[in-house]
């Protein structure tokens, strides 16, 4: 379903409020997707299986941003294999909704099979929603 906004990454656990799904546009960036948790007790997360080629430095960037209603967050987590390697609060940014640069490491984890989870996280139950650009694996 989610094709046209990426072929690597699989949606699941996808919650119905707010209307998820593909934007053509969102804060000044094209081709985002709209998640929301599942629930109150469950993450919706976006996932990855990949192999980091060995001899290299490996690292996963995208940005993130919250919706624009009053009081709208959300926690963002990131993990590899299951261990968490980053725990964030996603919502506005001087008081405004705007988008936030993540980059993970992944260079611990060179000629390895991984599997990658990035969770929307319910963290209140208002306004949940996550908006993602694509999570791009950079390899040097």
């Amino acid at each position: 379903v989610f094709d046209k906004w990426s072929k690597d990454w699989t949606v699941v656990d996808l919650g119905p409020d707010m209307g998820p799904g593909i934007r053509a546009e969102y804060l000044g960036k094209t081709n985002v997707l709209m998640t929301h948790p599942l629930d109150r007790g469950n993450a919706c997360y976006l996932t990855r299986a990949v192999e980091l080629a060995a001899g290299k430095k490996h690292r996963l960037e995208f940005s993130v941003a919250s919706h624009t209603g009053e009081g709208a967050d959300w926690e963002l987590r990131v993990a590899v294999n299951g261990k968490e390697l980053l725990k964030k609060t996603v919502g506005p940014v001087d008081g405004k909704p705007a988008w936030q640069p993540i980059v993970v490491d992944l260079t611990p984890y060179p000629g390895q099979k991984v599997t990658l989870r990035l969770d929307n996280a319910p963290n209140g139950w208002s306004w949940e929603a996550g908006y993602w650009t694509v999570p791009a694996l950079v390899s040097e």
